[in-house]
């Protein structure tokens, strides 16, 4: 399942700002860095380090994909090493004990319950 791409409020919301502040004074300054062109700069840079956060996910995503379908030839991989083993030494063996096997000996034995009545 892909993961969901980021929005931001309050980038919409500073898109907005920027028109209208725009319309009202485009030379709008208050100083101590509190003006268009700053917020201009500051929307700009936000922007920027969204879309690189969104192509990151988009990666990630496909990493993602690539691990899980190397993790499942793996597992396919490992129960026919298992399977192998077993077939050569033998369910009750130690190396397949060793490999990773529980050997037939060592099964807990089913307990029949005696019938309720």
């Amino acid at each position: 399942m892909a993961r969901t791409r980021r929005q931001s409020k309050t980038l919409n919301e500073s898109d907005q700002r920027i028109i209208g502040i725009t319309e009202v004074d485009p030379q709008f300054d208050l100083g101590n860095g509190v003006s268009l062109a700053g917020l201009k700069d500051k929307n700009s840079e936000v922007q920027t380090t969204l879309n690189q956060y969104n192509q990151l996910v988009v990666q990630l995503d496909g990493v993602t994909t690539l691990l899980k379908k190397l993790e499942g030839e793996l597992r396919g991989l490992n129960s026919r090493t298992l399977a192998g083993v077993r077939s050569r030494y033998g369910a009750d063996s130690s190396e397949y004990e060793k490999a990773g096997g529980v050997r037939t000996s060592e099964k807990k034995k089913p307990v029949r319950r005696a019938p309720q009545g």
